[in-house]
């Protein structure tokens, strides 16, 4: 599974502020989401939920992630 984050030039009509965007590399599946914040608990509801999805309709579990390697998730040790 490949995912980005995209920050939004404004915000979604909820106020979300960015985008995630996963792509299945097997099943050739894309997955968007709007997400409030960009933070390690938000991402990974999202990375669960995903894979919950990809087993009930595959029977797969998701084995990897490709990610850039953007840092910022909103803790001091993120930042240097």
């Amino acid at each position: 599974m490949a995912i980005n984050i995209i920050k939004l030039d404004k915000p979604s009509y909820n106020d979300y502020k960015y985008v995630f965007y996963g792509f299945d590399l097997y099943t050739k599946l894309n997955f968007v989401y709007t997400i409030p914040r960009r933070d390690k608990l938000t991402l990974l509801d999202i990375i669960i939920k995903l894979d919950s999805l990809i087993k009930q309709e595959f029977n797969l579990s998701i084995t990897f992630l490709i990610v850039d390697n953007k840092k910022g998730y909103g803790f001091a040790d993120d930042l240097v």
